[in-house]
C-alpha cells in the first residue's frame, strides 16, 4: 500500500500505522524518514487580522444599522456595535433615539445599554440630552447612573 500510491499523506499515514504496530519494519521507518513530516510554519511578525476583522465588522455593523428599520434590531446592533468601540457616536444616538420612542418594552434594556456602553467623557453630554425628557422612569435610571 505504502508504494502502490501517490498521495503523500495516505502514504505517511499507512507508514505511521505501520510503524506502530510493527516498531522495526524497514519499509515504515524509510518512508518516515524519507517523506517531510507535517509541521506549522512559524511567523516572526505579529498578526494584524485581528485589527483588519475588528474594523469589518464595525463596518459592517454600522452598514447594517443604518438599514435596520426594526427597533428591537437596531437596539441590539448598536450595543453590539458600542461594545466593540466603546462610546461609538452612531450606536450611542441610535440607542437615544430608541429610548425617546414611545415603546416601553424596549426602554429598560435600552437604559441597561447605555449604562454599559456610556464613556465617562459623555456622561455631561448624556445628562444634558436626557434632561429635556424627564417624564420617562427609565430616563432616571440613566440619570442616576450618570450621577455615580
Amino acid at each position: 500500500m505504502i508504494n502502490s500510491t501517490e498521495n503523500l499523506t495516505l502514504r505517511l499515514q499507512v507508514a505511521e500505522n505501520l510503524s506502530a504496530l510493527d516498531p522495526t519494519n524497514t519499509i515504515a521507518l524509510s518512508v518516515l524518514t524519507a517523506l517531510p513530516t507535517k509541521t506549522k510554519p512559524t511567523s516572526t511578525k505579529p498578526s494584524k487580522s485581528g485589527a483588519l476583522q475588528l474594523e469589518r465588522t464595525i463596518a459592517t455593523l454600522e452598514n447594517r444599522l443604518a438599514e435596520a428599520t426594526d427597533p428591537i434590531n437596531q437596539r441590539r446592533l448598536a450595543y453590539r456595535l458600542a461594545t466593540l468601540s466603546p462610546g461609538h457616536p452612531i450606536a450611542i444616538g441610535v440607542l437615544f433615539s430608541l429610548l425617546l420612542k414611545p415603546l416601553p418594552t424596549l426602554h429598560k434594556r435600552v437604559s441597561e445599554n447605555l449604562r454599559d456602553v456610556l464613556l465617562e467623557e459623555q456622561l455631561p453630554e448624556v445628562i444634558d440630552r436626557l434632561k429635556e425628557f424627564s417624564e420617562q422612569s427609565e430616563i432616571y435610571k440613566v440619570l442616576w447612573y450618570c450621577s455615580e
